[in-house]
């Protein structure tokens, strides 16, 4: 179903690459990912974002609901991933990955207009 949606969506937009959704994954074995930039939003997070999305390959790991332990937060820091905060306001998390598209798609803009 998820396909479906991607592709639909992918050729509203008429854009010519088509994301990758991946399935619901342990978290220990998206920790093994070695994707370009692997980036996990935290809601305790005080990290401004000061890291560039444009052109790389970029994993987010989004949290379920009640997002991710302080644990789970350092794990992914010992693994490599970048923290950051999406906001003060706490999303829900199908909004969240929605959001952190719109990052990206935002700099993508901003950097094809300069």
């Amino acid at each position: 179903m998820a396909k479906k949606i991607v592709l639909a969506a992918t050729k509203q937009s008429q854009r010519y690459y088509l994301p990758k959704v991946h399935p619901i994954t342990a978290f220990g074995d998206v920790l093994k990912r070695t994707d370009e930039l692997r980036v996990i939003p935290y809601e305790f997070s005080r990290q401004r974002l000061t890291i560039s999305f444009a052109g790389k390959q970029v994993l987010f790991v989004i949290g379920s609901e009640g997002g991710f332990t302080p644990e789970e937060v350092e794990a992914a820091h010992q693994a490599g991933f970048v923290e950051i905060s999406l906001g003060e306001t706490i999303l829900r998390v199908d909004t969240a990955g929605i959001f952190v598209i719109a990052m990206v798609r935002a700099e993508e803009l901003r950097q094809s207009s300069a």
